[in-house]
């Protein structure tokens, strides 16, 4: 399991020996990341991986040029497994790990990242798999900027909204990918003006 494109290609994951996790397949992540790359530059991008794991799509952004990755673990070995990774690769300075839950981190006030997030990727386990949920998750956190690019990972068999509207905003399904049992949502998220309420 390797990081596969970019300046960091070649790079095996850090994994703790014997762990049963599921990392993204090659082959889905190439094509998570071509369609990403197809309209947006990630050389400019502050990018969000929650339910990091691994830090598999995390890292592989950063392998592609992104500005900077926050990742969201909240495994105490897997968190430390990644903060050595990045230190071992020389990129803390480009990186921020969060040992947290993901719906504790999004319901922390973390003003480095108020309005400044460009793309968020979230793959978590299925079993636990919040669903629809996550879209409340990431509006009450206001870490989005306006057409924010948002990237869900689930089981085929888990059906995600094509719209959900929150207040004065909405994420819109631009696409979704099957390959198997994987299925991609791939989101875009707008910002409305506030209604004048005089």
């Amino acid at each position: 399991m390797r990081i596969i494109s970019g300046r960091l290609k070649g790079r095996k994951l850090p994994i703790q020996k014997g762990e049963d996790i599921r990392p993204t397949k090659d082959s889905v992540k190439e094509s998570l990341f071509s369609s990403i790359e197809n309209n947006l530059s990630l050389k400019q991008c502050n990018v969000l991986d929650l339910y990091a794991g691994s830090g598999s799509l995390g890292l592989e952004a950063l392998s592609r040029g992104a500005k900077k990755v926050y990742f969201v673990e909240s495994n105490k070995i897997r968190a430390k497994l990644l903060n050595s990774f990045l230190k071992e690769i020389k990129e803390e300075s480009n990186t921020k790990v969060y040992e947290l839950s993901v719906e504790k981190f999004l319901k922390k006030e973390h003003l480095l990242l108020k309005n400044s997030i460009d793309l968020v990727l979230i793959d978590p386990p299925y079993p636990t798999h919040p669903g629809n949920k996550i879209f409340d998750y990431l509006y009450n956190s206001k870490y989005l900027k306006d057409l924010c690019k948002v990237v869900i990972e689930c089981p085929s068999n888990l059906e995600m909204k094509e719209r959900k509207e929150c207040s004065f905003s909405e994420f819109n399904l631009e696409k979704k990918r099957v390959y198997g049992k994987t299925s991609l949502f791939f989101y875009i998220y707008r910002r409305y003006q506030e209604k004048d309420e005089r």
